[in-house]
């Protein structure tokens, strides 16, 4: 009898442990709410960078609430202390009723101090230093008059605001619960935690919850707003932007805002520091970490082995990187390059207009990140007005831009260089109509063009043993402490 007495009672007291006797019902709404989520984030691709981690965050708070428990101290008498352990402790004590007691620190959950980063304002001024190096500020620069647009677009941040005062709010929780209507998560953060922190968790949800929803709730406001033809124009920057423009944009912004409103430096100072970082082009180590950038665009004029200039450049998105995110775009998935080029042979490069960025201050360099945003656009357009958008036409149009622009600027740098050889390597140039173009137009021109196999444009190992070789042969050794550079820089030793 007490064995099944001890059984019963350590049935008992596992089901007490569980999590279905501990959870309210509140807490079943939360994990059903968080489960839909997850669905809109993974199968609907509803912003899943920002929706998924909210989502399951949500999911692991609900399921086990103590994941965010706050550090707290217990009162433990100083002689059951001594008796358990053997010795006395550090720790401060108090008197209660004439007896002295230890005052022993707890642990907060995991994400309690992850979200020390969110409260303390950390986190949104390093969001805004990568966002900086992603961005290009060049349309803007190049037509000032768009920033009225971006104004009037935070309408809606003072109508909330209005609302949550007739609603009872603070007006500095009312200000923090407006700021979501900026539709930027790192500002709501960082604005609540100065006014209202006692409302940041929320906030933080709703305003990055609205932005991971806005594919849903944008386009049936489009479409009763604009017409078919207005949600079918491409917008093109309209005059290039020179590099001095690009690099003075971000220190005058940050003098202006910082003397203005000074308050807000850290994260306009954050967001124009990434951005010189990427348009300096003096620090590409760190932009290119913090961008997540792949593969390289160069124009070189080799004179010998080890010895060459290099005379154009990616501004952007190199032609590799480019190929990828349109893949994935239109559904083809990773490597987009070989994808790409087997599709578009199935569609034709004329259906679509996409633009061919040339930059006047540097005719040999290139920016690929322009006829991307095209095709994004382009899908979105499609999506807006119900209609089914083409695949290989897509691929094919792509595909020729970029081809169009890299054989100009190639045969650019060869007739003002007057050379009569000229080659392509590396992994686009793997690509049949790249391969094509260039062959054809280098023949128009009387220069032999030179390509590897395209078994051997991908091959590192190839490419790494024969700079080995040619190394070798003019004379360097390295000693057993030589170490591999990932980001060592074209010509540097």
């Amino acid at each position: 009898m007490e064995i099944f007495n001890e059984f019963s009672h350590t049935i008992q007291s596992l089901i007490n442990e569980t999590g279905f006797l501990s959870l309210s019902w509140q807490n079943y709404v939360m994990i059903a709410i968080s489960a839909i989520l997850i669905y809109l984030a993974i199968a609907k691709k509803f912003e899943p960078l920002l929706l998924l981690p909210i989502a399951f965050g949500m999911l692991l708070v609900n399921l086990y609430p103590p994941i965010m428990g706050t550090p707290s101290t217990n009162l433990q008498l100083v002689s059951q202390y001594i008796t358990e352990h053997g010795a006395t402790a550090n720790y401060p004590t108090v008197i209660l009723e004439g007896q002295e007691y230890y005052q022993v620190p707890t642990n907060g959950g995991l994400l309690y101090y992850l979200y020390q980063g969110v409260k303390l304002g950390i986190f949104p001024p390093l969001i805004f230093l990568g966002i900086g190096t992603m961005t290009d500020f060049g349309p803007l620069i190049s037509n000032p008059k768009s920033f009225l647009l971006g104004a009037a677009a935070q309408l809606g941040i003072f109508i909330t605001f209005i609302g949550a005062i007739l609603l009872k709010f603070e007006p500095t929780q009312a200000g923090s619960i407006a700021i979501i209507g900026g539709a930027d998560g790192p500002t709501a953060i960082f604005v609540t935690s100065k006014l209202a922190p006692e409302l940041l968790g929320p906030i933080a949800v709703a305003a990055y919850s609205y932005m991971a929803l806005v594919p849903i709730i944008q386009p049936p406001i489009m479409k009763a707003l604009t017409t078919e033809k207005e949600r079918s124009v491409v917008m093109e920057q309209l005059r290039p932007v020179s590099k001095l423009e690009k690099i003075l944009f971000p220190i005058i912004v940050t003098l202006i805002v910082a003397l203005i409103l000074p308050d807000s430096t850290p994260l306009i100072g954050m967001l124009m520091l990434g951005n010189l970082f990427r348009e300096s082009g003096v620090v590409s180590r760190l932009s290119n970490t913090l961008v997540v950038s792949g593969g390289h665009t160069h124009l070189v004029r080799v004179k010998d082995y080890g010895k060459f200039d290099i005379i154009g450049r990616t501004r952007d998105d190199a032609a590799g990187e480019a190929f990828d995110k349109v893949a994935r775009a239109i559904g083809l998935g990773y490597p987009g390059g070989p994808k790409i080029d087997k599709v578009s042979k199935e569609g034709n490069p004329n259906a679509i207009p996409f633009p061919r960025a040339h930059i006047e201050d540097a005719p040999y360099d290139f920016s690929f990140s322009g006829v991307k945003s095209a095709v994004l656009n382009y899908i979105n357009g499609c999506k807006m007005k119900d209609e089914e958008f083409k695949q290989a036409d897509i691929a094919a149009s792509f595909q020729k831009a970029v081809t169009d622009v890299l054989v100009a600027n190639a045969m650019h740098a060869v007739e003002e260089y007057q050379v009569d050889k000229f080659a392509i390597a590396g992994g686009v140039a793997s690509n049949s109509a790249l391969r094509a173009a260039m062959k054809e137009a280098c023949e128009t021109r009387g220069v032999r063009f030179y390509y590897p196999s395209p078994i051997y444009c991908t091959d590192n190992a190839a490419m790494i043993g024969v700079a080995a070789y040619y190394e070798y042969m003019n004379g360097a050794r390295s000693g057993w402490d030589l170490n591999a550079v990932p980001n060592l820089k074209l010509g540097e030793r």
